[in-house]
Formats: structure tokens, C-alpha cells, sequence
């Protein structure tokens, strides 16, 4: 009998530990994929940044050519 104990909570512990390893891949991944997606929205708004800072590049350099002449 105490045989079969100890058999079914070693199967308890495994199942345990195979959720915790199911459960702690599947948060690995998911934060992995955020990951990616917060690099991607901070190059979207590099690149919105740098669109706009072109635009009042453009914008001061024609404010300039007016006040010259």
C-alpha cells in the first residue's frame, strides 16, 4: 500500500511539474512576442519622429530662404 502512495504522488508531482514547465513556455513566448512588438512600435515611432523633424527641417529651411531675401 504504501508503494501505491508513493507511486500516485509521484504522479502528482509530475503533473505539477509538467504544468509549471507548460505554463512557464507559454509566458516565456508570450513575453518574447511582446518584446518584439514593443521594439517595433518604438521603431514606428522613431520613424514617425524623424518624419516630423524632417517636415520642420523643410519648413524652417523655406522660413529661412524667405527672410533672405
Amino acid at each position: 500500500m504504501d508503494s501505491d502512495l508513493k507511486y500516485q504522488l509521484d504522479k502528482i508531482v509530475d503533473s505539477i511539474d509538467d504544468i509549471k514547465r507548460r505554463n512557464l513556455d507559454d509566458i516565456k513566448r508570450k513575453l518574447e512576442g511582446l518584446d518584439e512588438i514593443k521594439q517595433k512600435l518604438q521603431d514606428i515611432d522613431l520613424r514617425e519622429i524623424k518624419d516630423m523633424l524632417r517636415d520642420i527641417k523643410s519648413r524652417l529651411e523655406s522660413i529661412e530662404g524667405k527672410i533672405q531675401k
